[in-house]
This record gives structure tokens, C-alpha cells and sequence, in this order.
């Protein structure tokens, strides 16, 4: 009798630990339907400067470089911000960055159900402007753009 009893103390005493690591191990989330973020440049900083895409190559930080000329250099005038909160973290605008990036949003079923795939995000992004300076095709742009080739071309003739 003392040694049945004996041998289920010490099975419950070796059992009882690995139960409870099995049971606080962590599991796989569940799919949410709460949107989650996607954080994108601001359509405008507070001077009202569209940015220019580039091509943006850190997993953690977004480069957003808002040039106030067509042909200026991205490092002229740029934000930079995080892509895990938002939040503004370098400011070479002249303190005309915009607090935070903008959220947009879709579903965790969307992206988890597209995760095997090539292209998670969702097909459309939103337009938010016609950002590139270089194809502006207002009628005043366009013709200051033939009145400079013009004079480019008479420039190089007296040359």
C-alpha cells in the first residue's frame, strides 16, 4: 500500500512540472480582425510639401524626404520615422516634420491569410497625391519647363 502511494507522489511530483511547461508555453496567436497598421509618409509636412518616393531600405525607421523644388536633393529636406510606432524620429526639415506617419490600415485574417504569399500588404494603397515633382504636368509647370529648355538650348548654342 505505502509503495503504490509512494510511486503516485513521485509520478505527480515528476508529471506536475512538465504539465505546467506545457501549459505556459507560448501559443500562436490568433488571427485578429483588429486593424493593424501600416505606416506610410504623410501626404504633406507643415509647409505643405508632398514627399518624394524612395526607396526606403531599414526594417525599423522610414525615410521621407520632402523636397521644395523638382530636381532638389532627398537629403535636402527629409523626416524620418518609426515604422513600429509612428512616432517622428529625426527632424532635417526645419522643424516642419509632422508629429507622427500616417496609419493605414487593414485586417490581421487579410494578412495572415496572405502570408504564404509574395505581397502581404494589400493590393491598393491609397492615393494619397500626385507625389513626384518630376511628373507634374500642370499647364504653368509645363511651361516653365519648355521656357528653361529654351533657354538651355540657347545657352549651349553660344557656347
Amino acid at each position: 500500500m505505502r509503495s503504490s502511494m509512494l510511486a503516485k507522489f513521485l509520478t505527480a511530483a515528476i508529471l506536475l512540472p512538465c504539465l505546467q511547461t506545457v501549459s505556459s508555453t507560448p501559443q500562436a496567436p490568433e488571427p485578429s480582425s483588429q486593424p493593424q497598421c501600416d505606416y506610410i509618409c504623410p501626404p504633406l509636412d507643415k509647409a505643405g510639401w508632398r514627399p518624394v518616393p524612395l526607396l526606403d531600405p531599414s526594417p525599423t525607421e522610414m525615410f521621407c524626404s520632402y523636397p521644395t523644388v523638382i530636381g532638389e536633393n532627398p537629403l535636402d529636406f527629409y523626416c524620418i520615422y518609426s515604422k513600429i510606432d509612428s512616432h517622428l524620429v529625426y527632424d532635417h526639415n526645419a522643424d516642419l516634420c509632422q508629429d507622427n506617419a500616417v496609419c493605414v490600415t487593414f485586417t490581421g485574417r487579410r494578412s495572415l491569410r496572405n502570408a504564404g504569399r509574395r505581397n502581404t500588404l494589400p493590393k491598393r494603397r491609397p492615393r494619397l497625391s500626385q507625389s513626384n515633382p518630376a511628373s507634374d504636368v500642370r499647364p504653368s509647370v509645363m511651361k516653365t519647363r519648355v521656357t528653361l529648355g529654351k533657354e538651355k538650348k540657347r545657352a549651349t548654342k553660344t557656347i
